[in-house]
């Protein structure tokens, strides 16, 4: 499952930095053009999809996905937003401060050698993980309503549809190279079929790297996503 959605995760980028030079795209638009077509919702979206269609072990390859996934829009997404703007050298150095890129390894290391630590700071890192994703939201919803309704539509939709189609066509063809079958294919294919990810649009906001057509790639990929998706499960055997 790593390895697809590693896989999936370059296909689909090569693809959007194809696009971006065939429309001729600005730079910094080229950048975020990459960034709302590689960085899907994996987790709070596509977890849920999947645990509510095919189950707990659909669920268990999901996180595999989704945590892949994470490690590259956290680690190459971001490089990819600020290498225009900073030198290579530079732009590596800015991932230091980003809390997932390592955040992530050293939560597998604790995980593998069960370190138990004390109460308080579980619980400290519990109420973190439950903050989260409101104040992604958030941030999200007060882009939305400083942006207004999203501009360059067109874009947004070319964005939307390798996101929605492509990406997921991808995925089916590497899972069948992988040979992968059952709750493994499935979660696959849907990991890769999600909308746009609410982090794109605070990578994009950090970084200024055109967060008005990110922040509109994420709310309408998001509200396209249940005509793609709905006949998708029915494929995928939901």
């Amino acid at each position: 499952m790593v390895i697809l959605a590693l896989l999936t995760t370059v296909c689909i980028g090569l693809v959007a930095f194809l696009s971006g030079k065939l429309l001729s795209l600005p730079a910094i638009t080229a950048r975020a053009f990459i960034l709302v077509v590689i960085g899907m919702n994996a987790g709070n979206f596509g977890l849920s999809v999947n645990y509510f269609a095919f189950g707990e072990e659909a669920l268990a390859w999901a996180s595999i996905f989704f945590v892949t996934n994470s490690l590259i829009i956290n680690s190459v997404g971001v490089f990819i937003a600020t290498v225009g703007k900073l030198s290579p050298k530079d732009a590596l150095k800015g991932l230091l401060k980003v809390p997932t890129a390592y955040t992530i390894p050293l939560a597998f290391i604790v995980r593998a050698i069960d370190i138990d630590f004390p109460l308080g700071i579980w619980r400290s890192i519990e109420l973190l993980s439950s903050a989260s994703i409101p104040c992604m939201i958030l941030v999200l919803g007060m882009q939305i309503g400083n942006n207004g309704f999203p501009k360059r539509i067109a874009l947004i939709g070319v964005a939307s549809v390798l996101r929605l189609i492509v990406s997921p066509a991808i995925a089916f063809l590497i899972a069948q190279y992988l040979e992968l079958s059952g709750a493994a294919f499935q979660a696959g294919i849907l990991e890769a079929a999600v909308p746009t990810a609410v982090i794109t649009s605070i990578i994009a906001l950090e970084f200024d790297v055109d967060p008005s057509f990110v922040t509109g790639s994420v709310l309408i990929s998001t509200l396209l996503s249940p005509i793609t998706i709905t006949p998708l499960l029915a494929l995928l055997g939901a």
